[in-house]
């Protein structure tokens, strides 16, 4: 007996040195394995964004020849928080900030890489291409195309009077989406191309909007919350709330951006950088969504918010061409019901670089000014 209870003693004791030597072990592999979960986890949520397909401003492409697949981040509204919000009306005409962004990024591990292709980007989703004075607009709704041109044909109603007034807001619904750090050929499969530091993700794009505008003496509102951040749940619900405050509050503003960035990926990982040269540098190139409505869901005329795309189209495409992508004219609401000037900006996408982001948004910016200004009485 004396024996038997030795052994149990015995085996006891090596249970426990076993047990002591691996824990080091096992937390040491988990710490070592926590970018690839990381990875995985964007990845997954990705993929699990694209098989939802509700409200968002993103696309998958899975292969160079197929059409681009629009999925979302939008998810119910209870847990979402408004991080904060710094918002400016501008009317003045002080300097503007067109200095090149330059960032340095460490070595990525050739195990991390994942390949990034720039081209460019005229593909998008399936349906009848459109051609407009400059650039086109893909028709991927179930309205037959000859009813779009005839409602492209009319005269466009948005009209914007002479005021220091704000008559424009840039928002944004997802204001986390980011960029690779410097424009390489490569992006880091460890990080999830999402950045909380507003000089590295949409904000940043949206103050070279804004600058432009204020150079040319039109009032806008800059609201910087990061209605996605913690979650993106209900960011949606509430980026329209802070569209439907401003308006309250400012009943001259009629034009409204939602600034987001794309994500086009193929099926075996490879990421397009939609990107055009212009004047010799490389910028990420753009497109405009104009949703519409079914029958039996129509709560606005959409085709208001069509035109309106139309005339920023023409102007941006005219300036530089090649930086447009076809307009998106789809099954999407993204808010536009709050003005028939509200229109949701693609700024690149996930493989273009901050840099190659912020060139856009300033030539954006300028074209959107001088259009804007055309329509003044």
């Amino acid at each position: 007996m004396a024996r038997q209870k030795k052994k149990i003693r015995y085996k006891k004791i090596c249970g426990m040195i076993a047990f002591l030597i691996a824990l080091p072990l096992s937390v040491k592999l988990v710490v070592m394995s926590m970018p690839y979960m990381n990875a995985a986890a964007s990845k997954a949520a990705l993929l699990s964004a694209g098989l939802t397909f509700p409200e968002g401003g993103k696309t998958v492409f899975l292969d160079q020849n197929s059409s681009a697949v629009e999925v979302s981040s939008s998810r119910p509204a209870d847990t979402a928080s408004v991080s904060s919000v710094v918002s400016e009306i501008v009317s003045s005409v002080p300097d503007v900030t067109t200095s090149e962004i330059v960032v340095s990024a460490a070595e990525v591990a050739a195990a991390n890489r994942g390949k990034i292709v720039r081209q460019l980007y005229n593909a998008g989703w399936s349906g009848d291409l459109i051609n407009l004075s400059h650039g086109g607009v893909r028709n991927s709704t179930q309205i037959a195309t000859p009813t779009v041109k005839a409602e492209l044909a009319k005269k466009l109603e948005m009209k914007l009077t002479k005021t220091t007034q704000p008559q424009v807001l840039i928002y944004h619904t997802h204001a986390t989406e980011s960029y690779e750090p410097i424009t390489r050929d490569y992006y880091d499969k460890t990080y999830n191309s999402r950045s909380t530091d507003n000089t590295r993700n949409m904000i940043m794009v949206g103050n070279q909007i804004a600058e432009q505008l204020k150079a040319a003496g039109i009032g806008v509102i800059h609201d910087t919350t990061q209605h996605d951040n913690p979650s993106y749940t209900g960011s949606y619900a509430l980026s329209k709330k802070t569209i439907q405050k401003y308006m309250k509050q400012y009943p001259t503003i009629k034009v409204v951006l939602d600034v987001h960035r794309d994500a086009i990926q193929r099926s075996d990982g490879t990421r397009i950088a939609p990107t055009v040269k212009i004047n010799g540098k490389n910028a990420a190139q753009i497109m405009i969504i104009a949703g519409a409505e079914k029958t039996g869901d129509i709560t606005h005329d959409f085709y208001k918010n069509l035109r309106f795309a139309a005339a920023l189209q023409n102007q941006m495409e005219a300036d530089n061409p090649g930086l447009m992508r076809p307009i998106s004219f789809a099954y999407r609401k993204y808010n536009q019901d709050t003005s028939p000037g509200a229109l949701l900006l693609e700024m690149g996408g996930h493989g273009n670089s901050l840099e190659e982001a912020r060139y856009s948004g300033e030539l954006a910016g300028k074209s959107i000014a001088k259009a804007l200004l055309a329509m003044m009485s």
